[in-house]
């Protein structure tokens, strides 16, 4: 219906000013961040570890699913679904649970500019590829409304743009 293009259209129109702050935030960060003296160790990430891709096994241990994007990065790269509220708006990773994985991941030094970064470069992936699927029509109505339903969340003001805007301050634990 018009009203949905109307909408859909509208929520990236709204955010272009913060969506035009994190792009340059993200490529200043970039940029700084090659030039550092004193580079990050890289580990292997999963690099989408959200609690969408985990599931408890019959034994009551968690299991890691969805490992198509794997990658060598500084471990900011996975930390940032876990610090501030993850990036589910939907889903978020309780205080509790922040807790239980940082006991489980053990001392590491949090790099702030790095987990902004990463932040930052999750928020403009997201909203790119699901842009591509809320406005293709060749797709069905219900793949478009899935997908809006996400945009709404990484829009909305737990989202992960809220979260990259504020460098992660503020945000649930």
């Amino acid at each position: 219906a018009a009203s949905d293009v109307y909408k859909r259209q509208e929520l990236w129109r709204a955010r272009r000013p913060a969506l035009r702050e994190v792009h340059r935030r993200t490529l200043d960060l970039g940029a700084r961040l090659r030039t550092r003296a004193d580079l990050p160790r890289y580990v292997p990430c999963h690099a989408d570890p959200h609690l969408g891709n985990i599931v408890v096994s019959e034994d009551g241990r968690p299991v890691l699913l969805d490992f198509d994007d794997a990658v060598l990065a500084p471990a900011e790269r996975d930390l940032m679904f876990v610090l501030g509220g993850g990036v589910l708006a939907d889903l978020p990773v309780t205080g509790r649970q922040q807790a239980w994985f940082l006991e489980g991941y053990g001392a590491y030094s949090i790099g702030p500019d790095l987990l902004t970064y990463y932040r930052g470069f999750r928020v403009l992936e997201d909203a790119s590829e699901l842009a591509g699927v809320v406005l293709d029509p060749a797709l069905s109505d219900r793949d478009r409304r899935e997908a809006l339903g996400h945009v709404e969340g990484l829009f909305s003001e737990t989202g992960l743009l809220a979260q990259a805007r504020s460098g992660g301050r503020g945000h649930r634990p």
